[in-house]
């Protein structure tokens, strides 16, 4: 009850094989903190958790990238929750790097490679990689293994993005056009 990742234990991933010298990390990092254990969550400890299974994840789980992605797209949700852009964003970044990195240097299911990479299409449109996001989605639409209704999102999200990419585009001529009719 006094452990922030059992306090919140249905939000994050059951740990694998722990490694030994984690209760040691854990105790180091304890003494530099100045936090008060409890069970009854609130905010502070809501973030502190997600922050203490960021730190714990490289020690607890064998896809460390992958965990570490989800946890930091959830605190980038909570950032945005509580209005803090520049977190968001940072951490959305963190996240679509680990993201990227476990997409590249693991393995994954089917379904898995599959909800990885319109994860990764989705955080390009956060930052507005519309290309990039596009390459992800028709990864996942082209994947042999991909169900019906994952397949028809995929299509519907690659139309969403080919106009936004369209509008986009528009939107550059005619600022160009205009910039240049001033400079005349």
């Amino acid at each position: 009850p006094h452990c922030l990742y059992s306090a919140l234990e249905n939000i994050f991933e059951k740990p694998e094989d722990i490694e030994a010298g984690l209760i040691d990390k854990l105790s180091a990092l304890k003494k530099t903190v100045d936090f008060k254990f409890g069970t009854k969550p609130d905010t502070a400890s809501v973030f502190a958790g997600y922050y203490l299974a960021l730190f714990c994840a490289p020690d607890c789980f064998s896809k460390a990238q992958l965990i570490q992605a989800k946890l930091l797209q959830r605190l980038s949700w909570l950032y945005q929750d509580c209005k803090d852009e520049q977190m968001e964003m940072d951490l959305a970044k963190q996240a679509l790097d680990k993201y990227m990195k476990a997409y590249y240097e693991s393995d994954f299911s089917a379904a898995g490679e599959i909800q990885l990479v319109m994860t990764i299409g989705e955080l390009n449109v956060k930052f507005g990689n519309i290309k990039e996001a596009r390459i992800y989605y028709h990864k996942a639409k082209m994947n042999l293994q991909i169900t019906a209704v994952l397949k028809k999102r995929a299509e519907i999200r690659l139309e969403e993005l080919k106009e936004l990419e369209q509008d986009n585009l528009q939107n550059e001529a005619e600022e160009t056009k205009a910039t240049n009719t001033k400079g005349s």
